[in-house]
């Protein structure tokens, strides 16, 4: 229900004609501006003379302008042109505030050049003076512009991009047009550029301790750049952990972990916080020496320090589930999953961020044994794993004793005890709020009964389920789709006390149609509307089936996105990807419908009496640290395995 839609390609060519204005405007005006200086600087150390002139390379230092332009038209949807477009600009406007901050100029005469490469550097001349040069905005634009293809394609033609890449990185220099000290300052604007855009953090009152922690860390950020600017030359590298450090202090002064990027950050982020990352796990590598690395609180359930090269596989772990943002982790080993969910260090997590870091933990231990980690194991992977058991029905101060049993140099202060419910009422399982249909009126419970009676009558309707299901537990249920009735067939299949917590995710165009499929979706399956067509809105949908995970409920799912009548599956949609990658912690489970495109063909009002089964198979594990293709490649293989065909491993209910 969430696929790709149709290119944007209207919005992509108005877009274009923005950037070109705003590109060749922006940029010849700072140039134009710069040359009436006289302040302009020259910042250029002796080796740099020894770097060659290669003309030639004037040609893949102008392609960045073909690869600017065709990246705008290659945007798959509206939300990623509109980030595409607002990094590019970002990227121009950083470089044109250095450029009248800090105006210099390259110092080199450069030798003339002839055939082509003589024709591009006149045309190059023609617009493009010797001034702009710190940061290099040809540098920003490139990593904007590498990071976009290199996310495009795979194997081979991913090689080629960076091949590509690197060739336009270096030509910056062999072709004169740039100082060393540009690049570099360019490398900083585009990794900046990049980590700017998109940005989601969720904005929060820091208690008093967590303002101590962020002021300390501010201070250390503020030094980083004194030092910057008093050494000078080379010295402005500490800009970089200055910048790493003052995003830390913003993350304990309210905007949370979200400063370290998103779960699975990519190369960009990585890059912005590797200093603290390095000089955090450093840290925890000398508080861990001499301490036990890990402890099992329950059967299966581990909590400890970060865990190295194979121990997870050494300890039987299944899932690992790392809480600490600020480390570098390594490798877990073959056949063991890692799930993130982050929480600050020493600091009272945000309810959101504490029922993600409980219920991905709870969901790794259902799957089979799981190691929860910190950096040192001493207090939040403790806290988590005590609030796991809690939820299995221990007493929360039973629980938080049995982990000081095993971790006696657990600690924690009250508010993060109170997380637990000791000290203050217990926190629920899921954040409270209203549960549609948990309580629906009379007529709507009735319309319900009646449709799974019919249901059940017209096709003997059977369930297999090889896992039950525990509806407190949230459950992502996809399934193939061969006919309008499969909603209805899944949701009939449950018991009656537990479909108020399952809620199919529709077509809203479908299901709104008419008044009576209107309140069907409404008032009895409590669905969930999407669009079927992305136009700008799969976030949109994706945040509402997010929305209705956290607060308890259920999915059902159709990853085709569309019918099917033949019995090889259609290619899955993204939507299932990345709902369970927004939400690592829920149970996600294939389901097998057996005839009901032929109970219900396409066009017919009225079922056909034909028996159909539904086979609910093994839960799939957590999602690992893999693409979206090769989990909707293992996801489809676990779906296709329980046709009546295959094995399917379960037994009747």
């Amino acid at each position: 229900m969430t696929g790709t839609g149709p290119r944007p390609r209207g919005e992509a060519f108005l877009w274009l004609a923005f950037l070109g204005v705003f590109f060749f405007g922006t940029y010849g005006w700072a140039n134009a501006f710069t040359a009436t200086r006289t302040d302009v600087g020259v910042v250029v150390w002796a080796w740099e003379r020894h770097i060659p002139f290669l003309p030639w390379t004037i040609v893949p230092y102008w392609s960045i302008d073909l690869a600017y332009a065709a990246s705008v038209l290659l945007c798959a949807t509206r939300r990623e042109l509109r980030v595409h477009v607002a990094r590019l600009v970002l990227a121009s406007l950083v470089s044109l505030a250095g450029f009248l901050a800090f105006p210099l100029r390259f110092s080199f005469e450069r030798p003339a050049a002839d055939g082509l490469p003589g024709s591009l550097f006149a045309l190059l001349s023609s617009f493009d003076l010797p001034f702009n040069q710190a940061p290099s905005l040809h540098v920003s634009l490139l990593l904007v512009l590498w990071t976009f293809y290199a996310g495009k394609v795979r194997g081979p033609w991913r090689w080629a991009v960076h091949g590509w890449g690197l060739l336009v990185g270096v030509s910056v220099l062999t072709t004169w047009q740039h100082h060393a000290v540009d690049v570099v300052t360019g490398v900083a604007a585009g990794v900046l550029c990049l980590c700017a855009v998109p940005l989601r953090l969720r904005g929060r009152r820091p208690d008093r301790h967590e303002t101590v922690i962020g002021l300390g860390y501010l201070l250390g950020g503020l030094a980083a750049f004194a030092v910057a600017a008093w050494q000078g030359g080379f010295g402005w590298l500490l800009a970089w952990p200055g910048l790493a450090l003052t995003l830390v202090a913003a993350g304990y002064l309210g905007l949370g972990p979200g400063v370290f990027g998103p779960p699975e950050a990519p190369w960009h982020w990585r890059v912005l916080m590797l200093p603290v990352r390095l000089a955090a796990t450093l840290s925890a590598r000398l508080q861990t020496r001499g301490l036990p690395g890990f402890a099992e609180l329950a059967p299966g359930l581990w909590v400890g320090r970060a865990p190295r090269a194979r121990e997870a596989a050494d300890l039987g772990a299944r899932t690992v589930v790392n809480l600490a943002p600020e480390i570098l982790a390594p490798g877990v080993g073959e056949g063991v999953f890692r799930v993130r969910a982050p929480l600050l260090d020493l600091a009272t997590p945000s309810p959101e961020e504490w029922d993600r870091a409980v219920a991905s933990a709870s969901a790794g231990w259902s799957a089979g044994p799981v190691l929860i980690h910190c950096a040192v194991g001493l207090q939040r992977s403790v806290l988590v794993a005590s609030a796991v058991l809690a939820r299995r029905g221990i007493e929360p101060a039973a629980a938080w004793e049995r982990a000081r049993e095993v971790r006696p140099r657990a600690c924690a202060r009250p508010a993060q005890l109170a997380l637990l419910g000791i000290g203050r009422a217990p926190c629920p399982p899921f954040p409270a709020g209203p549960i549609p249909g948990s309580r629906p009126p009379l007529l709507d419970r009735f319309c319900g009964h009646a449709l799974a009676g019919f249901c059940k009558a017209m096709t003997s309707l059977e369930a297999a389920w090889s896992v039950p299901w525990d509806p407190a537990r949230p459950r992502i249920f996809y399934v193939n789709h061969a006919s309008h009735a499969d909603s209805a067939l899944v949701w009939a299949s449950v018991p009656a006390e537990e479909r108020p917590r399952l809620r199919p995710v529709a077509a809203v165009d479908y299901w709104t149609a008419g008044p009576v499929r209107r309140y069907l979706a409404k008032r009895v399956f409590h669905a969930v509307l999407v669009e079927r067509q992305t136009t700008g809105r799969q976030e949109d949908a994706l945040e509402r089936m997010e929305a209705a995970l956290r607060n308890g409920d259920s999915l059902l799912l159709f990853p085709e996105g569309t019918r099917n009548p033949g019995s090889a599956l259609l290619p899955f949609r993204p939507g299932l990807y990345h709902v369970v990658r927004r939400c690592p912690w829920v149970e996600v489970q294939p389901v097998w419908l057996e005839n009901p495109g032929r109970g219900l063909p396409k066009g017919a009002v009225l079922p056909i009496p034909l028996l159909c089964r539904a086979f609910f198979g093994p839960l799939l594990p957590p999602v690992a640290e893999e693409s979206q293709e090769d989990f909707l490649a293992r996801a489809r293989t676990a779906l296709l395995a329980l046709r009546p065909s295959a094995p399917s491993g379960v037994e009747a209910a």
